[in-house]
């Protein structure tokens, strides 16, 4: 009876190695590294590379002249010092941009041209993160965004973000010039060689509306971001389905796919087996080293948050800590610079085992013990 525990005991084990994946994940600096320097500048895409991003995302908002910067949100007035630039006070406005986001009153960046946009200087989103960095950068423009990732010395790959599509698409600015975002959008990726499907870009929304437009005018891979905060946050296998006919993958919050109660962890759901059923990539967002991000079993140590998402088999992290991220990975891979172009490729996970070894260690095992 002993024998035949410790039998079952090891092919358990064997079990939860094999489910170890043996792909490595993307890591994905969100807005750069932007733990450590103010969101959105070119340093803290510089830093982001440097600390080992395979991809740099940038969300794309737009000017009064229909220039596209790199700006999570147009109202610039929370993570600039807009409010210092007394010639810009009047341009103070009111937009009812969304549902989710309700009306806001702030200094838009439709409001102001490209040269007004760059007298201002870039503060940190957070009051906890390193404050230093303050008014230091400028706010790029995805040109500025693309050729950091072209001028890295190595493959590195772009993730631009089409934001508040409908609200900005309804704006007089593209009204009168009969265009639209996407539009903006897609022509600067295809001017600057990102036009196939292989190309190291991917291009994500939340507007489901705004991805199918894109998959009118572009054959790059696109991502559909989808947030649901309900106790049970479950995409229907339809949704994933129809979505996989135009997309390359799914952008998620991460609880998601690990639900928390309390900040604590609950069931993992079956997200990721079923976007990977329809051949959908998943990347989730956003991982932060700062204790108030992590659920309280992660004992506020990332790492752990990390290898518990990696145990679901994710195809790549959004990370604020593109440098934590490396480092965990590395210490999981061996193969540690992985092509942005695929998604991911193939590595061997350190400590991982094939089904042909899982068999003969099972083998061994029966005829040892039993």
């Amino acid at each position: 009876m002993e024998k035949l525990a410790m039998f079952l005991m090891l092919v358990s084990f064997a079990t939860c190695i094999a489910q170890k994946p043996d792909v490595r994940p993307l890591n994905i600096g969100h807005r750069g590294s932007s733990g450590r320097l103010p969101e959105h500048t070119l340093a803290a895409y510089r830093l982001a590379i440097k600390e080992g991003a395979d991809v740099i995302e940038c969300d794309v908002s737009i000017t009064k002249d229909l220039k596209l910067i790199c700006r999570h949100e147009s109202w610039l007035n929370h993570t600039t010092n807009l409010w210092e630039k007394q010639n810009l006070r009047s341009k103070l406005k009111t937009y009812n941009i969304s549902e989710y986001h309700g009306v806001i009153t702030d200094i838009f960046s439709v409001d102001l041209t490209l040269e007004e946009i760059k007298t201002i200087r870039v503060r940190q989103r957070y009051s906890f993160r390193d404050p230093n960095y303050n008014d230091m950068y400028t706010i790029p423009t995805l040109e500025e965004f693309i050729q950091v990732a072209k001028s890295a010395g190595r493959p590195v790959g772009i993730y631009p973000e089409v934001k508040n599509p409908e609200w900005v698409n309804s704006l007089d600015i593209l009204r009168k010039a009969n265009t639209t975002i996407e539009d903006l959008i897609v022509g600067v990726l295809h001017k600057n060689g990102y036009r196939e499907k292989d190309s190291p870009c991917y291009v994500q929304s939340f507007s489901e509306g705004s991805i199918r437009s894109l998959a009118t005018k572009t054959k790059l891979r696109l991502v559909m971001l989808i947030e649901i905060e309900t106790p049970d946050p479950v995409i229907p296998e339809g949704k994933l389905k129809n979505l996989s006919a135009i997309c390359y993958g799914i952008g998620v919050w991460k609880n998601m796919i690990i639900p928390t109660k309390n900040n604590y962890l609950q069931s993992t759901t079956n997200l990721v087996i079923n976007a990977h059923k329809y051949n959908l990539k998943v990347h989730p967002y956003t991982f932060r080293n700062e204790d108030q991000y992590l659920a309280w079993n992660f004992t506020q140590d990332p790492y752990n948050e990390y290898q518990t998402f990696l145990n679901t088999h994710i195809d790549g992290y959004f990370t604020d800590f593109p440098g934590s991220l490396k480092k965990f990975l590395d210490m999981k891979y061996t193969k540690a610079d992985p092509s942005p172009c695929p998604s991911s490729v193939p590595g061997t996970y350190k400590g991982g085992v094939s089904s042909l070894s899982l068999l003969f260690i099972a083998a061994l095992s029966f005829k040892f013990f039993v």
